[in-house]
């Protein structure tokens, strides 16, 4: 979300990390259109009010906030599951770029195995995949140092092959559970 809002295209954010004015509360009703949904009221909220004119980031590691997180997978991917259920409700540009950018890493890193594992593909993908893999890391790195969150770019190695995989588990988990499905 910090990539979309730093080109101009808000479209949600985390509550325990949004600041606006009452009067941009007011003016757009607050929560109003979306108080009974069980989650996502700062998605909404984001997709409601913020625009290109009107929103800031803040990267400074002071201005962080915190969370306890899940104590169990399941926990976490139950909390995922529930954050899904507001995915449906962004704008049709927004779901397309966030379909497509876990499709296209999950792509990149088929192909470089496919690569390693077929040695006559090596000479025209895996130049192609050590250099994204480069700059992938140089901006991970650049990120995490001015964010203050030190060498955790090393562990989104492993994070950019496996999030896809279980942002869509989380997504499949959502289609054939139950439609009684009690969020905590």
């Amino acid at each position: 979300c910090l990539g979309f809002a730093l080109t101009g295209r808000p479209f949600m954010g985390t509550g325990r990390n949004l600041a606006y004015t009452k009067s941009l509360f007011n003016k757009t009703k607050g929560f109003r259109s979306h108080i009974y949904l069980p989650s996502g009221d700062d998605d909404l909220f984001i997709r409601e009010a913020a625009n290109k004119k009107n929103t800031a980031v803040c990267i400074d590691p002071e201005a962080h906030t915190d969370s306890v997180p899940p104590e169990s997978f399941r926990k976490w991917m139950n909390q995922k599951q529930r954050h899904l259920t507001t995915s449906v409700r962004y704008r049709p540009d927004i779901k397309f770029s966030l379909f497509m950018e876990p499709l296209t890493r999950e792509l990149f890193w088929i192909l470089t195995l496919y690569s390693l594992i077929f040695p006559i593909f090596v000479f025209s993908i895996l130049p192609f995949s050590v250099i994204l893999l480069l700059i992938k890391i140089i901006i991970w790195k650049m990120a995490s140092g001015k964010t203050g969150m030190g060498r955790i770019y090393w562990g989104l190695l492993l994070f950019d092959i496996l999030q896809p995989i279980i942002i869509a588990r989380a997504h499949f988990g959502n289609l054939t559970g139950s439609k009684k499905r009690k969020w905590k």
